[in-house]
C-alpha cells in the first residue's frame, strides 16, 4: 500500500499549514511509532510540522531526538502537562520559565478542601494555560495535534492552544480513558473543559468513543473512530533474512518453538501474568522458548520474576529490536496479555506477519480479530484463561497454526489495511486556511 502523495494532502496557496504535535513519550512503543509514521507521510509543501516533546526517564530520549532530527522536525521541550519549558517571544529569543509556585498546591490537593487551596490550584491552572498560549502564539500554528496516548492528558495545553487562537485542536486518545470519578474535583472540571474545547477527538475503538461521550461530555460529532494501524507494509514485504536466523542468533535449534510478546514493559501490560502462565506450562511444554520484545521500567523486575520462577533458560528478554517483522514472523504464536489498551497495534502487526494471536479482550482486539479463525481472545487478568488458550494452540497440529496465521494475514490485508485513516487525519488538518489564527 503506497503512502499518500502530495496530491492527496491538503494544498493551499501561500504558506503550508503549520501543525504543532504534542508528544509525551514513555518509551519507543506504538504511540511514538504512530507519530513517526504520520510525520514521514506528510507532504512538507502542504504541511509544516513542529514537535513539542516531553520524555520520561524510561523514554529513549536521544534516539527520539535523532529520529525527529532526521525527519527535519524542530523540537521544543514541554513539561509533563504540555506546558512549554522554553518560552519564545517571536524574535529568536527564548528563556526558561520556572514552574509557578502554586504547583505544590496542585500536587497535594485532594478534593476541594479549603477555599484557599482551591483558589491556589485554579490560579496555577490558569497561569499554565496563559503561559502555554504565550509560547504558542509566535509559532503561528493552524492546528495542534495532541498525541498523549491516554486521556486526560495535556488538558492545560489544550486550553492554552484555544486561548492562543489555534482553530484546529485534535486530541488523540490511544489508551482507554481514565475513570473521571477518580480525579480530584478541580482537575475534573478542567478536564471536562478541555474535552469540550477540543475541536476533534480521535478514539481507537467504539467503546472508547462511548466513554468519551458519556463520561467526559464530549460531543459525538467531535469524536472520530480511527484505528490508525501504522506502517503495516513492512510486515507484508518479503525479507531476505529467513526466520531461522532468529533461532540461530539465540543459540536454539532450528525446530525450537517460539512464543513472542511485544511492547513496553510497564504497568497494565500483563507481562507478570504472562510469566505465571509460562511457569504453568513448563511441565507440558519444556522445549518452548519465549521472546519478550521491548523495554521499560519493569524490565528488571520481570527478569527477577522469571529467575525466581525458574524460567531463565526459556524466557529471552530481547529489549527493543530493529527488525520486529522478522521476530514476529519467526514466532509460532504471539501473545498479548495487556490489562488495558486502546489498540493495541502489536496485535495487528503480529497478524500481518502471519502469526496466530492470543490476546486479552481489551481495546479494539475484538474488532480486529476473528475468534478461533485468527487466534484466541481471553479475559484480561486471567492466568487460567491464558494457560488454557496457549495449551490449546501449542498442542494443535502445526498445520492448524499455519492456517490461523494465513487467515490473520489475509484479514489484515483485506479488512484493516485499506482503512483510509491517514487521509481522514489529513482532512481534519485541512479544515482551516493557513494564517487565520
Amino acid at each position: 500500500m503506497s503512502h499518500p502523495t502530495a496530491t492527496s494532502q491538503p494544498h493551499r496557496t501561500g504558506r503550508p499549514i503549520r501543525v504543532g504535535y504534542f508528544l509525551r513519550s514513555t518509551g519507543f512503543g506504538g504511540m511514538e511509532r504512530y507519530l513517526i509514521v504520520v510525520l514521514q507521510r506528510l507532504d512538507r509543501k502542504a504541511i509544516e510540522p513542529i514537535l513539542f516533546l516531553h520524555t520520561t526517564s524510561d523514554s529513549p530520549r536521544e534516539q527520539l531526538l535523532q529520529t525527529f532530527a532526521d525527519l527535519r522536525v524542530p523540537v521544543f521541550e514541554i513539561d509533563q502537562r504540555g506546558v512549554p519549558v522554553i518560552e519564545t517571544n517571536g524574535h529568536d529569543q527564548s528563556h526558561r520559565r520556572k514552574t509557578p509556585q502554586a504547583e505544590a498546591s496542585v500536587q497535594t490537593a485532594s478534593g476541594f478542601g479549603s477555599a484557599i487551596t482551591v483558589a491556589k490550584t485554579l490560579w496555577w491552572y490558569w497561569a499554565c494555560i496563559r503561559r502555554t498560549a504565550r509560547s504558542l502564539r509566535p509559532h503561528r500554528l493552524d492546528a495542534v495535534h495532541f498525541v498523549a496516548g491516554w486521556f486526560p492528558c495535556f488538558e492545560l495545553a489544550v486550553l492554552g492552544s484555544q486561548l492562543a487562537g489555534i482553530p484546529v485542536r485534535l486530541v488523540d486518545v490511544i489508551q482507554e480513558p481514565y475513570d473521571l470519578a477518580l480525579l480530584e474535583p478541580e482537575r475534573r472540571w478542567i478536564v471536562r473543559l478541555a474535552g469540550r474545547s477540543a475541536t476533534h477527538v480521535r478514539a481507537m475503538n467504539q467503546q472508547m468513543r462511548r466513554q468519551l461521550e458519556t463520561q467526559y461530555g464530549i460531543a459525538a460529532r467531535k469524536v472520530h473512530v480511527l484505528k490508525g494501524v501504522i506502517d503495516l507494509e513492512r510486515f507484508f514485504e518479503s525479507d531476505n533474512s529467513p526466520a531461522s536466523d532468529v533461532r540461530t542468533s539465540l543459540g536454539l535449534s532450528l525446530d525450537a518453538r517460539l512464543v513472542a510478546t511485544l511492547g513496553r514493559l510497564g504497568e497494565y501490560k500483563g507481562n507478570d501474568l504472562f510469566l505465571q502462565a509460562i511457569q504453568a506450562l513448563q511441565e507440558r511444554f519444556p522445549q518452548v522458548h519465549y521472546l519478550i520484545i521491548g523495554d521499560g521500567p519493569l524490565r528488571h523486575e520481570l527478569q527477577a520474576q522469571a529467575s525466581q520462577l525458574g524460567l531463565s533458560r526459556q524466557v529471552h528478554f530481547l529489549g527493543w529490536h530493529d527488525d520486529i517483522p522478522l521476530l514476529l514472523r519467526a514466532a509460532d504464536l504471539f501473545v498479548m496479555p495487556s490489562m488495558k489498551e486502546g489498540g493495541p497495534y502489536v496485535v495487528v502487526e503480529a497478524m500481518a506477519s502471519g502469526t496466530p494471536v492470543i490476546a486479552t479482550d481489551v481495546g479494539f482486539v475484538r474488532e480486529v480479530m476473528q475468534e478461533r479463525t485468527t487466534g484466541r481472545i481471553v479475559r484480561s487478568g486471567s492466568v487460567e484463561d491464558l494457560v488454557a488458550a496457549m495449551t490449546d494452540l501449542l498442542e494443535a497440529d502445526p498445520s492448524v497454526l499455519k492456517r490461523m496465521g494465513l487467515a490473520a494475514r489475509e484479514h489484515v490485508r483485506t479488512t484493516i489495511l485499506p482503512e483510509p485513516w491517514f487521509e481522514r487525519l489529513l482532512s481534519i488538518y485541512s479544515r482551516i486556511t493557513p494564517g487565520v489564527s
